[in-house]
């Protein structure tokens, strides 16, 4: 069974995407909501976005195959944000940080990631962050990420753009290609 993440900034379509692809492989599991587990208003410490990224890690290993609506790039992508927005480092965070990813990314943690690699107004669902700004930050840490990701830790990355009908054709020819390969249920 593959292990499936979507990444992107937020209200580029990544549950969306998940929703569609779950009920045509209906027999994986699915990982949502990692960030909610912390409320909009408490989340923006690094402190935060690291239990965000333990969460996360949790669910991931919790599964021999998944689909998720975020990865732990999306994690990162956050968490420096938060960082360079707080103007200091707590390098005790730092370490413990860099040493989770670190070791969750030994572990193969997906097999592809699809890359929602653009965005929409922002529509307030009382969960997501709600800064322009911080939308615009993370899309373009993730694009940095995307062009490393495939050469740094051998994870296929497969960009997914234009209307929701051209996403999901690319995610279904992907798929089907594993699925043709028996490396789906």
């Amino acid at each position: 069974m593959l292990k499936i993440g979507f990444m992107g900034t937020h209200c580029c379509g990544k549950t969306t995407m998940l929703d569609i692809v779950s009920k045509q492989y209906p027999n994986m599991p699915t990982i949502t909501g990692m960030a909610s587990i912390i409320s909009r208003d408490n989340r923006n410490t690094p402190l935060a976005q690291w239990w965000i990224l333990v969460t996360q890690i949790r669910a991931e290993r919790g599964h021999h195959g998944f689909i998720s609506d975020r990865t732990v790039f999306d994690c990162l992508a956050y968490y420096r944000m938060t960082c360079e927005k707080q103007g200091y480092i707590d390098f005790d965070l730092e370490a413990s940080y860099h040493a989770a990813f670190a070791r969750h990314m030994q572990s193969n943690p997906y097999d592809i990631i699809f890359h929602v690699d653009e965005f929409f107004p922002i529509c307030d669902n009382g969960t997501r962050n709600i800064s322009d700004d911080d939308q615009r930050w993370v899309h373009h840490f993730l694009e940095r990420q995307a062009k490393i990701i495939e050469g740094t830790y051998g994870i296929r990355v497969v960009p997914v753009k234009g209307s929701r009908e051209e996403r999901i054709a690319t995610i279904e020819t992907v798929l089907q290609a594993y699925a043709d390969a028996g490396l789906m249920q």
